[in-house]
């Protein structure tokens, strides 16, 4: 590169490592083949140095943006202040009254003493201005032959020497002044300085620069400047400079409620094993498998649980209190069962046949009626019943529930839940009498959602939203709803006799919800 190119504007491309730079050329050595660059940019920002030396290996391309004529101008550029407009006056400076009389700059005289020497503030005001005169110390008017009035007006080649309305003078004569017979110049201070024309001064020196000698070639490329931004050494940076000035302590996690302060094992999820299999295996909400069992096997163990001395009535009581417990979750929980809401009780009709599940439904029918439930019960009158089942209609008599005999008597409004205790595992021809096909019909009228209580495993005489089993579930069709398996309070050892492997699936509630699931 000639020297002939010294002074000129010119852009260098060094790659994607260093960018671009941009500025005036002020040296270029042949000898160590480098170029100086005077008040350089580097990628559109403008460089910390005043001088870059660049290499010509670095360069990978050089455009010239102007000729040394040009940058001359451009660079020799000065500012000029900004001088405020008539708008701009009438805005920002006082309007109000001064004390001191205002005369026109064509009207204030010279000062002469003695031999008629001018005696004043050494420079000569221009037309457009105003003096300010104290009319005190100065009277236009008077005759005395010291001071005599003089206008002038500065000539063109003076106008340097004129001075701002902000630091005009005013003549004074003072004490000493009078006794050397001559009057000195006083300066003028403005009352309050105009702070809207110094942030103006500040704006138009930043933004007084030419773009011309910054502009380079295309448009900024935004994804190359982001790439040369390193996001992590900077986080890296800001981490290690807070380490150095405070160390911040990490505070100790703590453990919620729900963790486990001690790791535990893996959690086996089949705690549950039945000799000879299963047709249909069920999952808990927790997660744990639960497989079904056949009526004879659970038949099995029931017997095996009263040998030890959990007699029926014990099974019954705790049956219907997890069956009342459910019944009145399903039925809107503590929302609906409060003392405010007395007036809207729930009524409930409990369908029991002259059998064990018919015991478990009027036992449910206690339990609701003791927690202020209207509960209707339809119980036939039979010439043999079970003995647990008396047994519960005369505990019945003792609430506020209403027994009725026949389908007859059943409400003939609209009921909340009906509770569905007339199936049977052994006693199947029941379903062929009126007394039964009455109450099916019934309910099957009704819009109430149903819940069956241990129905067989080929399926209830009518369909049911829900059914809750005891022991362990049987697989039931799809008719009998959504399954729930109650806790009746079998110990462990009663299942192991009978070659079942079990472990609680409740955790802390006394009836689960099942969901179905292929067999293994």
């Amino acid at each position: 590169m000639s020297k002939e190119w010294v002074g000129c504007v010119v852009s260098v491309h060094c790659g994607s490592s260093l960018g671009h730079f941009q500025g005036q050329v002020i040296n270029i050595n042949e000898h160590e083949q480098t170029v100086t660059l005077n008040k350089p940019y580097q990628n559109g920002k403008k460089c910390q140095v005043d001088k870059v030396i660049i290499q010509a290996q670095d360069i990978a391309d050089l455009q010239i943006i102007r000729s040394r004529e040009e940058a001359d101008d451009i660079v020799n550029l000065q500012t000029v202040p900004m001088v405020l407009s008539e708008e701009t006056k009438k805005a920002v400076l006082p309007k109000c009254p001064s004390p001191v009389k205002i005369v026109h700059a064509a009207s204030i005289p010279t000062v002469v003493v003695g031999n008629g020497n001018n005696v004043g503030v050494g420079k000569h005001f221009t037309g457009n201005f105003t003096s300010r005169v104290s009319p005190a110390k100065f009277r236009a008017d008077n005759g005395s032959g010291r001071n005599s009035k003089q206008g002038r007006s500065s000539p063109p080649g003076e106008r340097n020497n004129t001075q701002s309305p902000e630091k005009e003078f005013r003549s004074r004569k003072n004490s000493d002044s009078s006794k050397r017979g001559e009057v000195r110049p006083r300066k003028v201070t403005t009352p309050k300085k105009i702070e809207g024309r110094r942030n103006n001064n500040q704006c138009h020196a930043a933004f007084s620069l030419p773009t011309e000698c910054i502009k380079g070639e295309g448009e900024f490329d935004f994804e190359k400047s982001n790439l040369m931004f390193d996001k992590q050494a900077e986080f890296e940076k800001i981490e290690n400079g807070f380490n150095d000035e405070r160390p911040m302590e990490k505070k100790p996690s703590k453990y919620r409620h729900d963790e486990n302060v001690l790791p535990s094992q893996p959690t086996d999820m089949r705690q549950i094993r039945v000799p000879g299999g299963c047709s249909v295996e069920y999952n808990t909400d927790t997660g744990l498998v639960v497989p079904s069992i056949s009526q004879d096997l659970r038949s099995r163990v029931m017997e095996s649980a009263e040998q030890f001395g959990f007699t029926t009535e014990r099974l019954i009581e705790q049956f219907g209190r997890s069956a009342a417990e459910m019944a009145m979750q399903l039925l809107g929980g503590n929302c609906r069962w409060v003392p405010t809401n007395d007036h809207q009780r729930p009524t409930v009709v409990v369908l029991c046949g002259p059998h064990l599940q018919g015991a478990l439904g009027v036992n449910c029918a206690r339990h609701l009626a003791n927690h202020g439930a209207k509960v209707v019960v339809f119980s036939p009158s039979f010439m043999r019943m079970n003995p647990a089942l008396e047994i519960e209609l005369k505990l019945l008599e003792l609430t506020t529930a209403t027994r009725t005999t026949a389908t007859k008597d059943l409400p003939k409004g609209a009921v909340d839940l009906v509770v569905n205790a007339l199936d049977n595992h052994e006693h199947i021809h029941l379903r062929g009498q009126s007394w039964f096909q009455g109450a099916v019909v019934w309910a099957q009228g009704q819009r109430a959602r149903c819940l069956a209580l241990d129905p067989p495993q080929q399926g209830a005489a009518m369909n049911a939203t829900w059914s809750l089993g005891l022991v362990l579930p049987l697989a039931l069709p799809a008719s009998c709803g959504q399954q729930y398996l109650c806790d009746v309070g079998f110990p462990s050892g009663i299942f192991s006799r009978q070659g079942i492997e079990y472990s609680s699936p409740f955790s802390h509630k006394f009836f689960v919800v099942l969901d179905p699931t292929a067999a293994a």
